[in-house]
């Protein structure tokens, strides 16, 4: 099954074309070339499509947010829940101090009823974190997969472009660096909290199995 490519302005254009391109750029126009102090290639076109390839995750970014707010607010709500539900269950039950021996029995009847609905539900809200965090993972990493397949192409096409450019073989240290994991860490710095939470349960989830 082949990689979703994230849409970019562009990047589907044959490298034909694109060797033509870099050709008359590099040998008519001359206003391309290889830079003699970073060894990448140089142009109008490698500058316009980087900005283009930026513009594109910025927006890929902006729609993950979108995709998963109900998902990272659930995940807040169940954290909360956890937390309290937790709490309880680290309280000792109290033997009641008066009343006749049936009384109490029956008092720390109903306290243990009650505990062992609270580990219950517990139970049920780590079943639900375990859910929401798949949900998550798997939506950010179809977003990440999407920015890689561009990020390759977009490579492969400043290859066959470049190789025009300068008539010469491109290697991988004469192209344009392509900024595209910084926006994936700034949108992960904002959840970052909830998400250490979350790995910490999935992970005793994972060891208790």
């Amino acid at each position: 099954m082949s990689k979703q490519v994230l849409r970019v302005p562009g990047l589907a254009t044959p490298h034909w074309i694109l060797w033509i391109h870099g050709w008359f750029q590099g040998h008519v126009l001359k206003s391309g070339g290889l830079d003699p102090e970073t060894e990448r290639i140089s142009s109008s076109y490698i500058t316009g499509m980087c900005r283009l390839f930026r513009k594109a995750c910025a927006v890929r970014m902006e729609a993950l947010e979108k995709e998963l707010q109900n998902d990272w607010r659930k995940a807040d709500e169940l954290l909360v829940e956890y937390k309290n539900l937790s709490e309880k269950l680290g309280c000792r039950l109290s033997e009641p101090m008066s009343g006749t021996d049936s009384a109490r029995a029956r008092a720390m009847e109903e306290q243990e009823k009650v505990r062992t609905g609270v580990r219950s539900r517990r139970e049920e809200v780590v079943r639900e974190l375990v859910t929401v965090t798949g949900r998550i993972e798997s939506t950010e990493y179809l977003a990440w997969e999407q920015m890689e397949a561009a990020a390759e192409k977009l490579r492969s096409a400043f290859a066959a472009y470049g190789h025009g450019l300068i008539l010469e073989p491109v290697y991988a240290y004469n192209l344009p660096e392509l900024v595209y994991k910084e926006y994936f860490e700034e949108y992960r710095k904002s959840h970052m909290p909830t998400k250490h939470a979350l790995d910490k349960i999935v992970s005793e989830v994972k060891e208790a199995i």
